[in-house]
């Protein structure tokens, strides 16, 4: 209830507490982590979404896309992409990790590949005007500038 708050720094002492109980509370691990990205304290996060995956198998997904952001914050660009790679078999439809994704290819000057990812997870949730606002960026750099004008439209339209 405190990440709504945006307390994240409650959440992360409720989170901790949580884990203090149950140390294998797989859960708590992944919202502590989803709060210290917010915090950016991503390599503390990282730990959190690597406890996920070590004693969640079946929560992957979630932990390497949460871990894949605290990466990308990390300027660990292929260490990002290979957690959202890696997300993406377990769920090819998460615009999340597309999003993530191409993220951390603008990240390494891979441009084409990153607006591919923005692409696809545009067209999975259409509505996402985070994945917009990333390819008119990626777009923007590569000076596609009326199709970043168009990409930026579409963020405002769907904020």
């Amino acid at each position: 209830l405190k990440d709504l708050l945006v307390d994240y720094k409650g959440s992360i002492e409720d989170y901790s507490l949580a884990i203090k109980i149950d140390p294998k509370y797989t859960e708590a691990y992944g919202l502590r982590g989803l709060a210290k990205n917010k915090l950016m304290e991503y390599k503390s996060a990282i730990d959190d979404f690597n406890k996920v995956i070590e004693f969640d198998l079946n929560n992957n997904n979630f932990a390497l896309v949460g871990r894949g952001h605290a990466k990308n914050g990390l300027k660990d660009f292929s260490g990002a992409i290979a957690d959202f790679t890696k997300a993406l078999e377990f769920n090819p439809k998460d615009d999340l990790a597309l999003n993530g994704k191409g993220m951390a290819k603008s990240g390494i000057k891979d441009y084409t590949g990153a607006i591919a990812d923005f692409t696809e997870a545009l067209e999975i949730n259409p509505e996402n005007e985070i994945a917009y606002n990333n390819r008119g960026n990626a777009k923007e750099d590569i000076k596609d500038y009326n199709g970043a004008i168009a990409d930026y439209t579409m963020a405002i339209k769907n904020t």
